[in-house]
């Protein structure tokens, strides 16, 4: 089972990865998390069976903080890359896209790369914060 959230922000973000860590009754396989200009677009990959109450239960906590997305044909394409093993580095350079986090959840390279971002931008967006 896999699902494409977007959050508008990072702080959305971040919960979500500490939400997930939370949850050890989810089978999760890996997540990816992807910075646009517009925000956050996170894949969540259970690698087995979620029971239904658990599964609707998830789907309430995304929807209430972000929401389910169908990403452009060349994100697809990254995810899928991705999905094949292709390193997050290979994909961002391929893809242009910035790859902020692919496998376990991580609220460091979340938080890594806004520094890093504010730092050489000189601003804060507000999909930043």
């Amino acid at each position: 089972m896999e699902y494409l959230y977007f959050f508008d922000n990072a702080s959305l973000s971040i919960w979500v990865i500490e939400y997930l860590k939370q949850r050890n009754n989810f089978p999760l396989e890996y997540v990816t998390v992807i910075y646009s200009s517009g925000g956050w677009l996170i894949r969540i990959k259970f690698g087995g069976y979620v029971e239904p109450k658990l599964e609707a239960n998830f789907r309430a906590v995304m929807d209430e903080f972000g929401y389910a997305c169908v990403p452009s044909m060349i994100m697809m394409a990254a995810l899928a890359s991705l999905a094949e093993g292709q390193t997050p580095t290979a994909v961002m350079q391929r893809y242009r896209i910035a790859i902020v986090a692919h496998g376990k959840p991580s609220r460091d390279e979340i938080e890594a790369f806004q520094r890093q971002f504010i730092q050489g931008a000189g601003s804060c967006p507000q999909s930043l914060r």
